[in-house]
């Protein structure tokens, strides 16, 4: 060994103890054009709710792959297979009046959860003697692998901040 080749190894010596094993996190980040695009299917999910489309809701809240959303086959399966009875009461039971008008007021996605805030009120508007305010309703969905994989309702109130959403983020 020569002298040079000497003081590299020496040099080299303290670091190879004190490395140990390399331990590293990746993670793997949509881009914000890929992130953005859940906000679009998520507004879809909710027009047909509204529209009471049972097979476009759930063949976005059931099915994983868009391309099979339309076949009627595969919605209906999926639906007589899944025992999402969370999902089905929501469905069944919320926007059933064909009078009211429903509004998705805000959608806010952070990471695999979304925040939905629909406005719901029967028609005529609001009256001179505040009746028919509207009902705020807060709902979760939560994604999985970029996919709607499920849904619940936070809270249902009165809406006196009518109009008003305001995000704020750092």
């Amino acid at each position: 060994m020569n002298r040079r080749d000497a003081l590299v190894t020496t040099g080299l010596i303290p670091a190879m103890f004190a490395a140990g094993d390399a331990k590293a996190c990746s993670l793997i980040v949509d881009g914000p054009e890929e992130f953005a695009m859940r906000l679009p299917m998520v507004s879809r999910i909710f027009d047909a709710w509204f529209a009471r489309d049972e097979l476009r809701f759930f063949g976005h809240m059931l099915l994983a792959s868009p391309e099979h959303r339309d076949n009627e086959m595969l919605v209906r399966a999926e639906m007589a297979e899944s025992n999402d009875q969370v999902l089905r009461k929501l469905f069944d039971t919320m926007f059933t009046n064909g009078d009211h008008f429903q509004q998705v007021n805000s959608i806010t996605a952070i990471s695999d959860k979304v925040f939905v805030s629909v406005s719901e009120h029967a028609s005529g508007g609001i009256g001179p003697d505040c009746s028919n305010l509207p009902t705020l309703h807060l709902f979760l969905l939560t994604l999985r692998q970029r996919q709607a994989s499920s849904l619940c309702l936070i809270e249902s109130n009165v809406w006196t901040g009518f109009e008003q959403t305001a995000h704020w983020s750092v």
